[in-house]
């Protein structure tokens, strides 16, 4: 993720999302997942990820839903180099709004992680925001924030960026580890699309705190 460090990435994910009727407004998802990835030189980041995921969902009315989530991972690394391998355990609640002007999207909670080797446990609240507003037919104004727990191979993979422009770590001249880390981010775009072009500005701030590796 620096330019003499390019690699391609092989992924493959599969597993099932059930979904389940509590109500007339109220409705079930749990979902399954194994996620396995392949660099293809460095071996350190080649995790094999198993997720499992229960939601229930609210119908609040036809713009606005509000969910309880609750999702656990377990990160092993392949590798002897990576690592350590560690549990993940999110509880959050989410408030998403869809206007005919306004999307707004709300996550707060509680993270947790515990790893296999003895490092401590470590635990912080989960918050995540995005609110976008199409000013015109043509032009969106995005902002977004997070404060989650992460780690390289999921910020490339998993995690969308609401620019639209990639969600890769900036680097610099610092090297990145397979290492979990608490990641704070703070975006914000502006978008114009036209039928002969488009022009995007999307500024963007973010500190990662590694936990095993300061």
């Amino acid at each position: 993720n620096s330019p003499d460090n390019q690699q391609q990435t092989n992924v493959f994910a599969v597993g099932p999302t059930f979904h389940f009727l509590l109500g007339p407004t109220l409705r079930g998802q749990a979902e399954v997942r194994y996620i396995v990835s392949y660099a293809q030189k460095t071996d350190e980041f080649n995790p094999q990820r198993g997720s499992v995921a229960l939601r229930v969902l609210k119908d609040l009315n036809p713009t606005d839903q509000l969910s309880a989530n609750v999702e656990a991972q377990h990160i092993d690394f392949t590798s002897a180099n990576g690592g350590p391998n560690y549990d993940h355990y999110d509880l959050f609640a989410r408030y998403m709004s869809k206007l005919a002007s306004l999307d707004l999207d709300v996550q707060l909670g509680w993270s947790q992680l515990d790893f296999s080797d003895r490092s401590p446990s470590a635990s912080a609240p989960l918050a995540r925001a995005n609110v976008a507003w199409r000013m015109t037919p043509r032009s969106t104004f995005t902002v977004g924030a997070a404060r989650v727990y992460s780690d390289a191979v999921e910020d490339m993979l998993l995690v969308p960026s609401p620019s639209g422009i990639g969600s890769s770590i900036v680097t610099g001249n610092a090297v990145i580890g397979s290492q979990v880390f608490l990641e704070r981010r703070l975006q914000a775009s502006y978008a114009f699309v036209d039928a002969r072009f488009s022009v995007s500005v999307a500024p963007l701030y973010r500190k990662l705190d590694y936990i095993n590796a300061p």
